[in-house]
């Protein structure tokens, strides 16, 4: 399903088939480490495909400030009976909370919906109100070790060995660093 961070995959596969999946979940590493793909993959799991699917909304603002509005339109949605089996919400950079907003989602953390899940991803979480953190199922994601970025880059990206072996030094364990340094090597 995804490349890194197993022990992680095999407890979401134990949550979703014992349906014991909890109303929200902080991702939390490094940048380039996977943190939002997985949380789409999880999504697509429960959903289906992420560009046609009525129960999904995903903020991802950059280093952009979310605001108050965006998480009452988010409230607004969450509380509508999905579609499907869950609504799902994926907040990319979930450190850039304003203050009002945080407090905005800190009501729906408190009194979550019944069949919805959040996926808040970050890489600095000691931004996040504590009240917040502490509301959330807290999942740390690892970075790469050096070996499974060199097997990704030899096999999938089809990157000379030399290169590959240089390119995952400079990593840092992050498989988006080193694909763009790949890119330019």
């Amino acid at each position: 399903m995804f490349l890194g961070n197993k022990e992680i995959q095999n407890y979401f596969e134990t949550l979703i088939e014992g349906d014991h999946l909890s109303h929200a979940y902080l991702f939390y590493g490094p940048e380039g480490i996977g943190k939002r793909l997985f949380a789409q993959k999880i999504s697509e799991k429960l959903a289906g495909p992420l560009n046609t699917n009525p129960d999904l909304r995903i903020i991802d603002k950059g280093a952009d400030e979310i605001t108050i509005s965006e998480i009452r339109e988010l409230k607004n949605f969450i509380h509508l009976t999905p579609f499907g089996k869950y609504k799902i919400v994926i907040i990319n950079n979930a450190h850039n909370f304003g203050r009002d907003a945080s407090n905005a989602l800190l009501k729906i953390l408190e009194e979550p919906p019944g069949r919805s899940v959040l996926f808040l991803i970050t890489h600095l979480p000691k931004l996040l109100l504590p009240t917040v953190l502490s509301r959330c199922q807290k999942i740390r994601f690892r970075p790469f070790k050096e070996r499974e970025i060199i097997d990704y880059l030899i096999k999938e990206i089809k990157v000379r060995k030399e290169t590959a072996v240089s390119v995952a030094k400079f990593a840092n364990g992050s498989l988006g660093q080193a694909l763009e340094l790949a890119e330019n090597f």
